[in-house]
């Protein structure tokens, strides 16, 4: 927040605040010079690429991907808020830390193709969520009381239907559901499912 001279109160934005990403460069005589500038609004955190040919930066509610003094690329996720940390990871996932909901998230800036799982156990439902933690499907089939799913090695997803006493196959491509499993809830519920693979 910031003041004017007659006391409003007034909010301050990052497009106020303004700022920029500088490369600079060191020499023996530990002079500094600045090689090139990148205007970023409010740049928090840096880390480097897995090759170290780029800078990923955050900047309020997006990521910023820099190579050769420009922006590639402008990374959006609806949990970026406020960003302060990132670090990159063995796996080449990022760790972002969003403080603005008080969270750190991984995320996999190099595979379009990761997605993620998450078991809606209050909705009855499994939410298949993109790299950018995004919404791109829905499972839902009068499931009650969701507890896991996960993704078999083709692809498909598995739930633990547990109320209902079954595990459900999804069919991804024919979005076809079956049921694998089922059994007595009187004396069992199931938690947790994974896929083994069956030494032949």
């Amino acid at each position: 927040m910031g003041r004017h001279d007659d006391d409003e109160t007034v909010n301050i934005t990052s497009d106020v605040l303004g700022g920029e990403v500088a490369l600079m460069a060191l020499n023996d005589k530990l002079d500094m010079c600045v090689i090139k500038r990148i205007k970023v609004c409010t740049p928090m955190g840096m880390c480097l690429s897995k090759n170290g040919d780029a800078l990923y930066t955050g900047s309020d509610h997006w990521m910023y991907k820099i190579k050769d003094g420009k922006i590639i690329n402008k990374l959006d996720n609806d949990l970026f808020n406020c960003i302060h940390g990132i670090y990159r990871t063995k796996k080449d996932t990022i760790y972002v830390t969003s403080t603005g909901i008080d969270s750190i998230l991984e995320i996999c800036p190099n595979n379009p193709n990761k997605q993620y799982l998450v078991s809606d156990t209050k909705g009855n439902r499994v939410i298949i969520m993109n790299k950018d933690y995004k919404i791109s499907n829905i499972i839902q089939n009068n499931f009650d009381w969701v507890q896991d799913a996960i993704f078999v090695s083709d692809g498909n997803v598995l739930v633990a239907d547990s109320n209902n006493g079954r595990i459900v196959h999804w069919d991804k491509e024919n979005q076809l559901y079956s049921e694998v499993y089922s059994y007595n809830t009187y004396q069992r519920r199931i938690g947790s499912i994974i896929e083994i693979s069956k030494k032949r």
